[in-house]
């Protein structure tokens, strides 16, 4: 997990790697597979996938928002620019009317 993560769900490695756990102990055990170890791995899988979804769709979000604040940033620097423009106009003016005095 990176350090500043801040999506709302928690890693999936972990939990991958205890799925694989769960699969080499039943290979290397040389035994078949018993339907409450499948149930568990299956579980375990279910719930990386949930966390995936969740994932993507906080992902999904955030870059909305991100393309959001884009947007009004550019809207906002626009604005700074236009009004810049005007003191500068305004400034033009002042110093005419003092070159008028």
């Amino acid at each position: 997990m990176a350090w500043n993560d801040h999506s709302p769900v928690p890693p999936t490695c972990p939990k991958i790697d205890a799925a694989l756990s769960l699969i080499n102990s039943v290979y290397n055990s040389g035994c078949e597979m018993e339907r409450a170890i499948l149930d568990q791995i299956e579980q375990r899988i279910e719930e990386i996938r949930t966390h995936n979804s969740d994932l993507r769709t906080w992902g999904n979000e955030q870059w909305k928002e991100a393309e959001r604040l884009e947007i009004e940033n550019d809207n906002l620097r626009t604005k700074v620019e236009r009004l810049e423009k005007e003191v500068d106009n305004l400034n033009d003016e002042v110093n005419a009317l003092n070159l008028a005095l």
